[in-house]
């Protein structure tokens, strides 16, 4: 049997209207579904983009911001792993700064003496003569890191003017090491100019002569099979001396004040991890 409508009252202006179903009719109507509308939907659409990335959405700019976001990701947790793996070396290593200190200076001979080997006899040139000694105690304290010194160079010079250089060969320091590198400068007949002979003349008469003596150290930390770059440590002692005498061959060093610099070789790019220090005597 088939569904009717009744109406039910009449009010001004409305009507109400009673759905009646008779037995054996068709079973209720289903439960009405609400959809969204079109500016709903474009909503959604605009939002799904945040997942994304950046709120974007597709393109070019959602595409940027996913690169920038991940490689922001990377170099954070890149600079977090080299903290760490630093602080472990750190703790397994405990670097210490190797010192250097000036332990002698001996002038075993110290002359201005005339060259008469020229052509001309009567005016013949001033030359200086001089046998130079300097020990430099150096001091590594680490446990694990060693010190490859390529090279080692002392020079000798007076008011400006150097006389001559030594170069040690290159060697090898241990763990938790001390050692005492010990450089010999000879000066043999160096041509001098009437004003400096003059000058060194007078210094030596008054027992007191300024002098400067720099040593220049190339190194490189070793840790086992790993070889650190390469840095330079200068130490440059200012000093006066009273030349050597029959009572005291080895002379005598009157006062003294010696400064270390440390300077990287500019042909490479890291610095090394020991840093250096040096006494002052």
């Amino acid at each position: 049997m088939s569904s009717m409508i009744y109406p039910v009252a009449h009010d001004e202006g409305n009507m109400h209207f009673s759905f009646v179903t008779k037995a054996g009719s068709a079973p209720p109507l289903p439960t009405p579904v609400t959809y969204p509308s079109a500016a709903d939907r474009h909503k959604r659409r605009r939002g799904s983009g945040t997942h994304r990335c950046c709120g974007t959405g597709r393109g070019v700019g959602g595409v940027c911001c996913c690169i920038l976001s991940s490689l922001c990701a990377f170099l954070v947790a890149s600079i977090v792993i080299l903290g760490i793996t630093a602080l472990i070396l750190w703790l397994v290593l405990r670097p210490q700064a190797p010192h250097y200190s000036v332990q002698q200076i001996q002038f075993q001979k110290f002359s201005v003496d005339a060259d008469h080997q020229g052509s001309n006899q009567q005016q013949a040139m001033s030359v200086l003569n001089a046998d130079i000694q300097l020990t430099i105690e150096a001091n590594n304290p680490n446990k694990h890191i060693g010190i490859l010194y390529d090279s080692i160079t002392t020079s000798a010079s007076y008011d400006g003017n150097e006389f001559g250089n030594v170069v040690i060969p290159p060697f090898y320091q241990g763990h938790h090491n001390i050692t005492d590198v010990t450089s010999q400068l000879t000066i043999v007949n160096y041509p001098l100019t009437q004003t400096v002979a003059s000058s060194l003349r007078t210094d030596i008469a008054n027992n007191s002569v300024p002098f400067r003596v720099r040593t220049s150290v190339k190194a490189r930390v070793k840790i086992g099979s790993y070889k650190s770059f390469a840095f330079w440590v200068h130490v440059t002692c200012n000093l006066s001396f009273s030349p050597p005498t029959s009572s005291n061959p080895n002379g005598a060093v009157i006062n003294k004040s010696c400064q270390l610099t440390r300077w990287e070789d500019p042909n490479y790019v890291a610095i090394s991890a020991a840093a250096t220090s040096v006494t002052h005597l």
